[in-house]
């Protein structure tokens, strides 16, 4: 009977909710004693990859099919992701260009872990069952890719227009600023 009186005296100390402030008062029990301790909760928006939209999957990447296609396997499988907002700019008339796309994308990406996002209503825009979003340490592929300059961002901006906005700016900024594909030098 006593843990239960504790138990619920600790969740009314640990839910005093401050709603101006968004904080609110708890104990943390170090070594035995209780010690006072404020918690800010922080409130956003919804999550643009959620299981609602997105099939989510985690995997590891390797190997690079294109410029725009990481090959991942997962638990299930191996599957070449294409990713969504980037093109392949490297057609068959510029094979050098692909090789030190392709050579980039390999020593950034290979062997990392991956989360890959799939939407779920892929038909809607008019996308493949096996393009999605790919988040690498933390961040998304193709945003490191636009902003290094080793890729071309798509023009779409039906589909999830506030990251294809971002992508289309990344892609900007690398070609102002020379990077990657964008430089003027033939070496890249």
């Amino acid at each position: 009977m006593r843990s239960l009186n504790l138990i619920f005296l600790w969740s009314v100390l640990c839910y005093q909710l401050n709603a101006t402030e968004k904080q609110f008062a708890g104990m943390v029990f170090v070594g035995g004693q209780a010690r006072p301790t404020t918690y800010t909760v922080n409130s956003s928006r919804e999550s643009i990859f959620n299981r609602d939209k997105y099939s989510i999957k985690v995997g590891k990447v390797v190997g690079i099919s294109s410029p725009n296609t990481l090959r991942v396997e997962t638990t299930s499988r191996t599957e070449d992701v294409i990713l969504i907002g980037l093109l392949d700019p490297s057609s068959d008339y510029n094979q050098p260009l692909r090789a030190r796309l392709m050579e980039a994308l390999r020593k950034r990406f290979l062997n990392r872990k991956v989360k890959i996002y799939n939407p779920k209503q892929y038909q809607d825009w008019d996308l493949l069952p096996n393009h999605g979003f790919i988040i690498s340490d933390n961040r998304l592929a193709q945003a490191e890719i636009l902003e290094k300059g080793w890729g071309f961002s798509s023009h779409s901006k039906m589909f999830e227009p506030e990251i294809m906005n971002e992508f289309r700016n990344l892609m900007l900024e690398a070609s102002s600023l020379g990077r990657g594909v964008f430089e003027s030098r033939s070496g890249f």
